[in-house]
């Protein structure tokens, strides 16, 4: 995607130029750019589109602009001719289209509603509102400046923020792109527009001079300021050699490279390539080329986390020796997780709590074990030492999987010294699933109390109301969650349940 955003910043400086100063010389560097372009990156018709809003904002322009009409339909053809020069010929000029209808939104498109990256944003806003919530704000900002400014929009530039606004739209991964082009484009429009409203200002009160001057020293403030939080934020990232903590299997990958591994495995797809780059003799069974895989092979892969006993048949077709999983990020995988497990095939042979890796032979990580459960504990305190916050989410995903596996006693040995309200949910989740149901409630009801309306302890309350047979509870519980959170996954789980159990229908949407 860097290189996307280089190659757009030069198209768009390019064309700009030639719009503005009538420099259409640079013009003829852009077929040779397509070139290095579509032979780097998918995305390399964005420049085609940017080419041709310039064409029909110059067709709709006035001259002398016009004149710039023909050079930009030479400079559209000869790019089109350009995306040709690939070593793959007529495939990679597909490659675009296939890319985009991979991103086109509907229920039947399952590269659409399952990977987080291509759902819409308003869409992913409902379950990940913290994730979308800049668009919104962009947007109404952008609006609000343009209907007070009235800036004179050149017909490209409204054809260009149309078309990244509609991918942006389309998919909340385009959102990058849309902002790249939005702020330079909207700076060329806004700015005169805003200097003439300066420039109205009573001179008596405000001279020029002052006036410029204010503006300035804004500008290098608001510049300061984001260097600052720039910097900020790098300061508190892991080094750019260390994957971001629980996300990538970082040790399992240097267990399997020091036993020598090779074949078939399998992982999560975000962790295929991961696998790949880390252990290279490994073959994993899917990454996040997903452009490799048909609709129905990736619903396939999907389904078998839903219905794990579809894993056993893959695994007699493909024969793998290991199976690498995560436990969070998402949590899709812990229904496997359990499933292999309890699997009499398989072996655990290495966990920390975030990642786990089973394999046919080796000596087993025995989970029912206090004295093994306690040392994997410690080894969490000395690996996040000086890190109390990475510490505390590291016994919170030992604990999870140590619930999932059936081993309610030791997560809460685990939880014993972390004091969080996340602690706290995955305590009353140990109490239900060790049967104890009235201490379940019990916590979820002192969470409920400094939280009313708290969608995780409404549904584990119930939760707890079903494990007591008491349907209407549960109805009245869910109905609380659902009107504080409608699209909360956890709790339309339950309300699935709910309904297959013959309980009518809360009317969730």
């Amino acid at each position: 995607i860097l290189v996307t955003l280089l190659f757009l910043a030069t198209f768009l400086f390019v064309l700009e130029s030639a719009r503005r100063g009538g420099k259409r010389g640079g013009l003829a560097a852009l077929p040779l750019l397509q070139v290095v372009w579509v032979n780097c990156q998918g995305l390399a018709p964005l420049g085609l589109a940017l080419v041709a809003c310039y064409g029909v904002g110059a067709a709709l322009a006035a001259d002398p602009e016009r004149r710039l009409l023909r050079p930009l339909a030479l400079a559209l053809g000869a790019c089109l001719l350009a995306s040709f020069a690939t070593p793959y010929g007529l495939a990679a000029v597909r490659l675009p289209g296939e890319l985009l209808a991979r991103i086109t939104p509907g229920h039947h498109n399952v590269f659409s509603t399952a990977i987080a990256e291509n759902v819409p944003p308003f869409v992913l806003g409902r379950t990940s509102p913290e994730a979308t919530s800049h668009l919104r704000l962009v947007l109404v900002v952008l609006a609000a400046s343009l209907a007070l400014l009235r800036p004179r929009l050149h017909p490209a530039h409204a054809l260009a923020l149309t078309a990244f606004g509609a991918l942006a739209l389309m998919a909340n991964r385009n959102v990058i792109l849309f902002y790249w082009l939005l702020a330079p484009l909207a700076a060329i429009a806004l700015g005169p527009a805003a200097a003439q409203r300066l420039a109205a200002l009573r001179p008596a009160r405000f001279p020029i001079g002052l006036r410029t001057g204010a503006l300035r020293a804004g500008l290098a403030v608001v510049l300061a300021g984001e260097l600052g939080l720039a910097s900020v934020a790098l300061a508190r990232e892991a080094p750019i050699g260390a994957p971001t903590p629980f996300h990538f299997p970082t040790e399992s990958a240097r267990l399997l490279a020091a036993r020598g591994a090779a074949g078939p495995v399998f992982a999560p797809d975000h962790e295929g390539g991961f696998l790949r780059f880390s252990v290279p003799a490994l073959r994993p069974y899917i990454d996040t080329r997903l452009i490799l895989h048909t609709a129905s092979e990736y619903e396939d892969y999907l389904a078998l986390f839903d219905d794990p006993a579809r894993f056993d048949r893959l695994d007699a077709r493909e024969h793998f020796a290991y199976v690498v999983l995560t436990t969070a990020y998402p949590d899709l995988y812990l229904p496997l997780v359990a499933h292999l497990a309890a699997s009499p095939g398989w072996k655990l042979l290495y966990t920390d709590g975030s990642e786990v890796l089973f394999g046919r032979e080796g000596a087993v990580v025995g989970l029912a074990d206090r004295a093994t459960v306690d040392a994997l504990a410690a080894s969490l305190d000395r690996r996040y030492a000086g890190l109390p916050d990475a510490r505390a989410t590291a016994r919170l995903h030992l604990a999870r999987l140590l619930v999932v596996v059936g081993q309610p006693a030791g997560a809460l040995r685990v939880l014993g010294q972390v004091d969080s309200r996340p602690a706290a949910e995955l305590r009353a989740r140990c109490h239900l699933a060790a049967g104890d149901v009235a201490g379940a409630e019990g916590l979820a009801r002192l969470l409920l109390h400094d939280r009313p309306d708290d969608v995780r302890s409404l549904t584990l309350l119930a939760e707890t109301s079903l494990a007591r047979a008491a349907a209407g509870d549960a109805r009245q519980y869910l109905g609380q969650a659902l009107a504080a959170d409608p699209y909360d996954p956890e709790a339309r789980a339950v309300l699935a349940r709910l309904e297959q159990k013959g309980s009518p229908s809360l009317g969730a949407p």
